[in-house]
């Protein structure tokens, strides 16, 4: 075998001067054959039999080091190189920096670790290219250190370095989660210097993405959700055509003011449709709107609309609609409708790469289980405990298993309506799909009124419990004679807390949920 060959080639040799140069394109044949096992060891049999190896064969093996996560050594590789007298600017140095720096070490400080490799790199030489710069705010913006990535990006540009298209995406991230209006005008700003606006649509989808995520925390800061369409509105008319949120029916308003006269604009991706219709439909403008959406909407699915009926591919913009009709009672009868025409969609045959990315694993637009839970809160906003019981029984048919926000809800519900016994049963049936309580569980388990019932209702079952109200029992005084308006009513045909938890056996869908 070839692996065989390079070791049995240094040993012959390694007593002899070498007057011809080992073929280097030899080796690298050589390294690229060889399996995972084997570069450790081809690694040391060239190291130890002294055969001559140039910097390009060098950091192929820290590359392959490196893809086998063994970040240590493929530094030490390029470390070595760049004393050897490699060109720190080369695309191979650059880009076994960017590999390098893209291995997340299994540690809480893999960040403050990256920056001292970082510092160690600049110290060798290396200035960073645009890749590898694009690279290091990459890091620092998963690492939630924005202000460090807005500082890498002023060096960049104060070396010289011209923003690209990946630039753009990572500057709007950082808008995205830092939620910044004046930073986005900001990045809008440069991507039109560096010729990435007005004509890549991908990247007007991130902005538009970006200006409805601002909205969003707007309006639930008690700002007005309707002018986060309109704000949406306003970049969109000035990069695509009107024309398919026209034939949607949406309410525009005065977009004459803001359109681009200087050029034809292209048609929108899908992608952008979508962000325009979840923008329309977070807004508080009368329901009757969001109705005439929706019949136009399922309409142009149905006839396989090449721009709308896309859309149809994922769950997002279905469970825009939910979301916004589970708000009014009015309304509330569309969730039916919105969940129907899910299950019965098919995928449109537009290239998957132009459409929405979902949560959905196979793309067919079904409902997911975010859908499930959506439904199941629109229920609950409505005091319908039957119908949200029953959406339990529907997502289970349809192959899923209940969640954290699942069960989490159908608890709050039981406290809403003073069922201690089934918030004691959705307690329990969590705990034993192997969920852990979060912050969010804990919260609504503390609003528990009787809190001694279900204390003892719970003992028997799982005493764990106990930590969600610090474990204390001796603390309880209190609760061991609870007020008349801490007490919870029961009525005497209810089985007993004690009944339903030592039991411990769940009830049948017909029996629970009431099918």
């Amino acid at each position: 075998m070839l692996y065989q060959f390079v070791c049995d080639y240094a040993i012959v040799n390694s007593s002899y001067s070498t007057n011809e140069p080992f073929q280097q394109k030899i080796l690298w044949l050589i390294l690229d054959h060889c399996d995972d096992s084997q570069v450790r060891s081809l690694f040391e049999t060239v190291l130890t039999h002294n055969l001559p190896i140039s910097g390009h064969t060098l950091l192929q093996f820290a590359q392959r080091f490196m893809s086998l996560g063994q970040a240590h050594v493929g530094f030490e590789i390029i470390r070595n190189t760049l004393r050897l007298g490699a060109d720190p600017s080369s695309y191979e140095i650059q880009s076994s920096c960017v590999k390098l720096l893209r291995i997340r070490p299994e540690q809480d400080d893999w960040y403050d670790y990256q920056n001292t490799v970082v510092a160690e790199l600049l110290q060798l030489g290396v200035r960073p290219n645009v890749i590898l710069w694009n690279c290091i705010m990459q890091n620092a913006i998963e690492a939630g250190r924005y202000e460090t990535a807005w500082r890498w990006y002023d060096m960049g540009i104060n070396d010289g370095l011209k923003p690209t298209r990946p630039t753009i995406f990572i500057l709007l991230k950082i808008v995205k989660d830092q939620k910044n209006e004046d930073l986005l005008r900001s990045v809008i700003d440069e991507a039109h210097k560096t010729g990435v606006l007005p004509n890549d649509l991908e990247v007007v989808y991130d902005l538009l993405h970006a200006v409805l995520v601002i909205g969003q925390q707007k309006g639930d800061s008690g700002g007005l959700g309707d002018e986060n369409f309109q704000n949406c509105l306003r970049y969109y008319v000035q990069y695509c055509d009107i024309g398919p949120l026209q034939e949607l029916g949406c309410r525009l308003g005065p977009v004459s003011e803001w359109q681009s006269c200087d050029r034809q604009l292209p048609a929108p991706t899908p992608n952008i449709i979508g962000i325009m219709v979840m923008a329309y439909l977070g807004g508080h403008g009368p329901w009757e709107h969001a109705i005439d959406l929706w019949i136009r909407y399922d309409s142009l699915v149905t006839s396989k609309h090449p721009l709308i009926a896309p859309l149809a591919n994922t769950d997002h913009v279905s469970n825009a609609f939910l979301m916004r009709f589970g708000n009014h009672k009015h309304t509330l009868h569309y969730c039916t409708a919105v969940i129907s025409s899910m299950i019965k969609s098919t995928p449109s045959e537009t290239s998957r790469s132009r459409t929405m990315r979902s949560t959905t694993p196979n793309q067919t637009g079904q409902p997911t289980l975010q859908t499930w839970n959506i439904l199941q809160r629109a229920y609950m906003k409505h005091q319908l405990t039957e119908a949200a019981e029953k959406v339990v029984s529907m997502l289970r048919k349809r192959g899923f298993i209940p969640d954290r926000v699942t069960w989490t809800q159908l608890i709050s519900l039981y406290l809403n309506r003073q069922q201690t016994y089934k918030v004691v049963y959705a307690a329990k049936a969590m705990k034993d799909s192997g969920i852990e309580y979060d912050d969010v569980t804990i919260r609504t388990l503390q609003r528990i009124a009787d809190k001694p019932r279900f204390f003892k209702a719970m003992d028997e079952a799982d005493r764990r419990l106990q930590v969600v109200y610090g474990g204390d029992r001796s603390s309880q005084s209190q609760m061991e004679n609870p007020s008349r308006e801490d007490t919870l009513e029961k009525s005497s045909s209810e089985p007993t807390d004690e009944e339903v938890a030592l039991k411990h056996k769940p009830p049948s869908d017909s029996e629970f949920w009431g099918q």
